[in-house]
């Protein structure tokens, strides 16, 4: 899917729609308007994530076990080409952890594909633990307790102060090759599409499959 054509068709009709549900529970009146315009453009304006072709700045975490962990050189020292990098909710989340899961479960397919994976959520080191051990630590956590990072790359939800699902890759130059930020607590790339995705970028395929949500 051509991301201009994406960002189109979100700029012209996520707009009415979020205005249209807002209009439905407010009385019409000035601050009704005013009301409506905030939460059906702000979020457009604003927008998610890096912008695609973008580099990302320098990041250097470390894991619940303490170990440091240079984000932009992990590809390169697993001698992988790109990085898919996945913000999750948080560890007591199921459908994340059942994410997490099968990213481990199929991990080789990942990197057979010249992609190394990296998943990181606002979560303390306890939970960040916790969760590791259920991924049996195939794929190394980030801490990111004071949503730095999340905020960083934009896809903070203040509603439950919690990261966004959202799926970046990033290529060996460090631009972003590729994002999908969910709108929803089940909304995220399935895992067959994100394999065609890496598989895509990678060079094996002609044209990745495209996926819904806010993707760019």
């Amino acid at each position: 899917m051509d991301p201009q054509k994406v960002g189109l068709k979100r700029f012209l009709f996520q707009p009415a729609q979020n205005a249209r549900k807002c209009l439905q529970v407010l009385r019409w009146g000035p601050q009704s308007l005013l009301r409506a315009f905030l939460i059906a453009f702000i979020p457009t304006l604003v927008g998610f994530g890096f912008e695609v072709g973008q580099a990302v700045p320098q990041l250097r975490l470390i894991t619940a076990r303490g170990k440091k962990i240079h984000v932009n050189d992990y590809a390169k020292s697993k001698g992988k080409k790109n990085l898919l990098f996945i913000f999750f909710r948080t560890g007591n989340c199921g459908i994340c952890i059942s994410q997490l899961e099968e990213v481990a479960n199929r991990l080789i397919e990942f990197e057979s594909q010249n992609t190394a994976v990296l998943a990181i959520s606002a979560d303390d080191a306890i939970v960040q633990s916790r969760t590791s051990e259920r991924i049996q630590n195939k794929i190394p956590i980030l801490l990111d307790p004071d949503a730095k990072t999340v905020k960083l790359f934009s896809v903070f939800n203040p509603e439950d102060k919690l990261s966004r699902p959202a799926t970046f890759l990033i290529g060996p130059d460090q631009k972003i090759l590729y994002q999908y930020v969910g709108q929803a607590i089940s909304d995220r790339p399935p895992i067959p599409t994100l394999l065609e995705l890496v598989t895509h970028y990678s060079g094996g395929l002609p044209k990745a499959r495209a996926v819904t949500g806010i993707e760019k």
